[in-house]
């Protein structure tokens, strides 16, 4: 079994705080409106979460395919 990195266990950490806040923001009145500012700081947490998982290595990856391709003709 694979040990997680000290990234993955602060993406996981920053996910389950984003998802409890996210769950409080709804109960809390008035309830099913979840206010701005809460919206910003998960949209913060979740790019954050991205940025610790590598999403510039998934970009690079996705760059060397698209130069790979064989031209099309249009």
């Amino acid at each position: 079994m694979q040990q997680l990195s000290s990234k993955e266990i602060i993406a996981i950490w920053f996910a389950v705080v984003s998802a409890a806040i996210s769950i409080t923001a709804l109960w809390m009145p008035p309830q099913g409106i979840i206010d701005q500012s809460v919206l910003i700081l998960i949209g913060q947490f979740l790019l954050f979460i991205a940025t610790l998982t590598g999403v510039d290595g998934a970009l690079t990856r996705l760059t060397r395919m698209r130069q790979k391709a064989p031209p099309t003709d249009g």
